[in-house]
């Protein structure tokens, strides 16, 4: 064979090879499109089916955070470490807020004993605090489709809006949807070690990585502080009430260690899992749990790397 027709022959055979690469791509993203609508109209289904939304105003007043949570601050510092804030103007009136046509607002009202200061005037310099969900589950429905439902997590600004749920092992809904249907993205689900009520010291909380907002895919913006600094909060509903955690870590680890303790046969090792939280994160809060705390802890993978995870830990405040 003539070096021509070896030439001519190769230029075919690589011409089929990209060919063949283009097709798989196009079917690969043809495949990816279709899960990420597939899971966006399912969770659409989930909010329409058991969410009862709220006419609700923005709630500008302040929240003071637990002081033993700062154990190096001061007084003022603690009061400022508690604005969780978005952009907003100073000396900012408060019957003027109005919500943007085009984002939700999220508020309820305080807890029973819940401590809460006065609303702010138009003398003070205001800062839109991260709102508490706006809605109501209606838990009956929930329990009736699933009964392995033990709350609604829910996260403001984001697309975190979802039932969490407790199977018999952490392998059971890591692929399978609220209904037992097969579901690349799975569910959002706590650790099978967990208990129901959330009252463990450490309550873990499980969900995929979908990118782009799916599922727990938007946790990956906690790895940089500004983020953080208008997004502390982590709300879990339950039939007996609203739990409100606060964020004081963020990082990457790896898929088993630390973080994913869930007992503790003494206090002195939860309180060395606590200090293994607060130097593992990626930047300071000022914040760390006592023994006395619970923790609620968020995982998801990076997407780097198979064993590689994003770790989120929260400490309840109300």
């Amino acid at each position: 064979m003539t070096r021509r027709k070896l030439k001519k022959k190769a230029r075919k055979y690589l011409f089929l090879f990209f060919l063949a690469l283009f097709l798989f791509s196009a079917i690969m993203l043809t495949r990816s499109l279709w899960e990420y609508r597939k899971e966006s109209k399912a969770h659409s289904r989930l909010e329409d089916d058991f969410l009862v939304f709220e006419e609700t105003e923005w709630d500008v007043s302040d929240e003071t955070l637990p002081a033993h949570l700062f154990p190096d601050a001061t007084t003022a510092e603690i009061l400022d470490n508690n604005d969780a804030v978005t952009d907003a103007p100073p000396q900012l009136d408060p019957s003027t807020v109005q919500p943007e046509a085009s984002s939700p607002v999220f508020t309820q009202a305080p807890l029973e004993n819940e401590a809460t200061t006065a609303p702010a005037t138009a003398a003070t310099t205001v800062r839109l605090k991260e709102q508490w969900p706006n809605f109501a589950v209606n838990w009956d429905a929930l329990f009736k489709r699933n009964p392995d439902v033990i709350g609604w997590i829910w996260m403001f600004d984001s697309t975190i809006s979802y039932p969490v749920l407790l199977g018999e092992d952490n392998d059971e809904y890591l692929r399978t949807t609220i209904d037992g249907e097969y579901a690349k993205f799975g569910s959002i689900f706590a650790d099978y070690r967990s208990t129901a009520d959330f009252s463990g010291r450490n309550t873990i909380i499980y969900g995929h990585n979908g990118g782009y907002g799916v599922k727990f895919g938007g946790l990956m913006s906690y790895q940089y502080k500004s983020h953080w600094d208008n997004h502390r909060y982590v709300c879990i509903m339950t039939p007996s009430g609203l739990a409100k955690y606060y964020i004081y870590s963020a990082y990457i680890t790896k898929a088993e260690g630390n973080p994913y303790k869930t007992v503790f046969p003494t206090d002195s090792d939860y309180q060395s899992f606590i200090d293994k939280t607060v130097s593992s994160s990626l930047y300071s809060t000022g914040v760390v749990p006592t023994v006395a705390d619970r923790i609620l802890t968020l995982s998801t993978c990076t997407n780097n790397a198979s064993d590689e995870r994003l770790v989120i830990h929260a400490v309840r405040v109300n």
